[in-house]
């Protein structure tokens, strides 16, 4: 039967002799595969194995913001199969990087995000399409926040706003900076994340997400 190796775990069902601190494996076509005994830490011996027949992305394309996440969800089929793991690559991992399904955008771009049974070497794609929000209005165009994402300096366009506060939280939701009417912020101290910005104007309140790089 065909082998199935995995990180730590080998999953196998014809085992044919241990030699020189190696396990020796039968595969389907007759050959032999070795493997150092002490890159196993468990074997599962298995009587009936369900082989995975295919996977399938839920979506065929995903657009992010910079700085954000995205948990891809899929379909293997047989749902019983007895081994579901997956191999992940991206094929731009200075845009998204990819772990356990999971992507992490970085930068503006496009990625492609392979995913590749283990077992059956069965294969699905999503495009991932990552962009960065230039600017931050509130919803009466009184007020543009930029750049976003920041790196150091982050700017304000107050236009005819006369007096506004800008509120700078973790996410925890901890504060870390406070100002009042500044069109200048100097943010250089913030580490590397994202941010929320709250903008008080006219006694309203207007939320945003801030990347910081």
């Amino acid at each position: 039967m065909k082998r199935i190796f995995t990180g730590l775990t080998l999953l196998v069902l014809n085992i044919t002799t241990f030699a020189n601190n190696n396990l020796i494996v039968n595969i389907k076509n007759g050959d032999a595969v070795s493997y150092p005994i002490n890159d196993i830490n468990e074997i599962l011996i298995v009587n009936n194995i369900i082989s995975v027949e295919s996977i399938a992305f839920n979506s065929e394309e995903i657009s992010l913001d910079v700085g954000s996440t995205y948990q891809i969800e899929y379909t293997i089929l047989p749902t019983n199969a007895t081994n579901k793991n997956v191999i992940w690559t991206s094929s731009n991992e200075e845009v998204a990087s990819i772990e356990n399904g999971k992507v992490n955008s970085v930068s503006v771009g496009e990625t492609i995000i392979t995913a590749e049974t283990e077992d059956g070497n069965h294969i699905d794609t999503l495009k991932i399409i990552v962009t960065s929000v230039s600017s931050l209005t509130d919803n009466n165009d009184l007020i543009n926040i930029y750049p976003n994402p920041v790196h150091d300096i982050l700017f304000i366009d107050s236009k005819d706003a006369k007096r506004f506060e800008i509120v700078i939280s973790d996410m925890s939701g901890n504060l870390l900076l406070s100002q009042f009417d500044n069109t200048e912020i100097n943010v250089n101290n913030l580490s590397n994340g994202i941010y929320f910005l709250t903008l008080i104007i006219n006694n309203e309140y207007f939320n945003y997400k801030l990347i910081k790089n």
